[in-house]
């Protein structure tokens, strides 16, 4: 499995605190198996991640404004292209679905965000990402938001944010549940890869439309996981395989 290498993905700092702080009004949430090894505990909600929640609205707008390419501006000539790609996909399988959209998306360039925006950390929705270029998580955000327009359920499908043990940095992937196969569609990684080949990420938290995901391993006797001490901070408690508000 050959894995192309780029710079840094600024993806868990603008989410650090407002991810933690979404876990404070649930009171009883569980910690179900999950891919890579590690446990996943669900939080409802995704608006505290303001990045995530801009980049829909960017989407959402641009899709009813449905602005040509007649106009010469070069966003709106992606707007055209990712349509006409979106209808080329319903009447693909599943399978062929994640192939495409895959090595569609990871043909575009690759920008940091300080180039491209001049942020450390910006989401861009899918036509900013065809027609400036884009960071990992906008390769993830592209997928995500074409798979959905293309028929792909929500629940199926989500942007996970990892900790890469090779390059020993984070790094956005997008994953689709499919069966009992979880599927990652990597800008690093040409083909559609299972989950259970991977061995070099580390998932730090997922979201999609419905909620977050944020994840832990099981504990060490000198270090508890992270995601554990975070989220004890926070007023829960890991107790076997799930999880429970502290009083």
């Amino acid at each position: 499995m050959r894995r192309r290498k780029y710079l840094f993905c600024g993806v868990l700092p603008a989410v650090s605190f407002g991810l933690f702080a979404a876990l404070a009004p649930i009171s009883e949430a569980s910690a179900d198996s999950s891919f890579f090894g590690s446990q996943e505990l669900f939080v409802p909600g995704f608006h505290r991640h303001t990045k995530w929640a801009s980049a829909l609205r960017r989407f959402a707008s641009a899709t009813h404004r449905g602005t040509p390419c007649a106009t010469g501006e070069q966003v709106n000539c992606a707007d055209d292209a990712w349509s006409v790609f979106v209808a080329s996909l319903r009447d693909l399988d599943r399978k062929a679905q994640l192939g495409v959209v895959n090595s569609y998306f990871n043909r575009a360039r690759y920008v940091s965000d300080a180039n491209n925006y001049g942020r450390s950390d910006y989401w861009a929705s899918p036509r900013q990402l065809l027609a400036r270029g884009g960071d990992c998580e906008d390769y993830a955000i592209a997928k995500y938001l074409t798979l959905r327009a293309a028929g792909v359920a929500t629940r199926d499908l989500r942007i996970l944010v990892v900790n890469d043990l090779e390059t020993h940095r984070q790094h956005a992937i997008l994953v689709v549940f499919d069966g009992t196969r979880v599927w990652a569609l990597d800008n690093q990684i040409a083909r559609v890869t299972d989950t259970r080949r991977i061995h070099s990420y580390r998932p730090i938290y997922a979201i999609n439309e419905t909620g977050w995901w944020v994840y832990s391993y099981p504990r060490s006797p000198k270090k508890e996981p992270k995601t554990v001490r975070v989220a004890a901070s926070a007023g829960f408690k890991f107790s076997g395989s799930t999880v429970a508000r502290t009083q």
